[in-house]
């Protein structure tokens, strides 16, 4: 899903997280609006857990330590049993797309 995303940070071990779940931070870009323009494209994805709407940072990444933007710019995909390469290509494309005009921005 991230690459030909420049400075994109994989939150979490691989070895310990959850095969299904995806948890990213993305340099200059606004995790919100990204969240938005990607339902625009039919797609679903979260800025941080459910239990944590309505806070500016993910609290999980914050912990992780790193650069402020890294708990403020997180995106958060899960995938399921349904979910397709095309599915994942798809979502590389769109998300691609969007950051690239964000980053362009700022």
């Amino acid at each position: 899903i991230v690459t030909h995303i420049t400075g994109v940070v994989l939150n979490g071990d691989t070895k310990f997280s959850l095969p299904h779940m995806l948890n990213i931070s993305i340099p200059n870009i606004n995790a919100e609006y990204a969240v938005l323009a990607l339902d625009r494209e039919g797609i679903a994805i979260s800025t941080k857990s459910a239990c944590k709407a309505g806070q500016a940072v993910s609290h999980v990444v914050a912990k992780l330590g790193g650069p402020k933007w890294r708990a403020e710019n997180t995106l958060r995909f899960s995938l399921g049993r349904e979910t397709t390469e095309n599915d994942l290509r798809r979502t590389q494309k769109a998300l691609a797309s969007i950051v690239s005009a964000m980053q362009a921005r700022s």
